[in-house]
């Protein structure tokens, strides 16, 4: 399992952040740019636990290699609603892939608004955007889901978080 926290960075709204299996003291270490507590009115958004994904033909995908981490972030731009997905690693990975997508709550569930998918070869990180013009269409929760693999060393491993915003456009 990998444990999803909700943090603040100085310079978003929201994010997911995945930490990899790891020693304890990996996963309570500080984040540069991110606020060590979570601020009450947030504490309740998305904290929890995804259960890892199997692989094709029964094979197991296995959580991101120790020390790597995932983020998602949801948040308005100009008359966008953006969605970013970034994993990075402390050595040099074979490849990271990323798939990232942006839907919206209506009243009969959520609606896919676009997705965007990437790889980087030979590389410690890598980072993905999806955005959705959104300019006079009102209120709305948005909700960004990134997903990451990452190949190391023929070994590929899997992470997958969420973030969600409301605002108007």
């Amino acid at each position: 399992m990998i444990k999803i926290r909700t943090v603040i960075p100085s310079f978003a709204v929201g994010v997911a952040l995945v930490l990899a299996s790891a020693p304890a003291a990996l996963a309570e270490e500080s984040v540069p740019g991110v606020a060590a507590s979570v601020p009450e009115e947030i504490s309740s958004q998305r904290a929890d636990y995804v259960p890892q994904s199997g692989g094709a033909e029964g094979a197991s995908l296995l959580a991101y290699p120790t020390g790597c981490g995932l983020v998602v972030l949801s948040y308005k731009g100009n008359l966008d609603a953006v969605g970013s997905v970034a994993s990075s690693c402390p050595y040099n990975v074979t490849q990271i892939k990323h798939k990232v997508t942006i839907d919206r709550s209506r009243w009969y569930g959520w609606e896919r608004l676009a997705e965007n998918g990437t790889s980087a070869y030979e590389t410690t990180s890598h980072g993905t955007i999806v955005s959705w013009y959104c300019g006079d269409k009102g209120t709305y929760t948005y909700k960004v889901v990134g997903q990451g693999e990452i190949n190391n060393a023929g070994q590929w491993s899997t992470a997958a978080a969420y973030d969600e915003a409301r605002y108007d456009c």
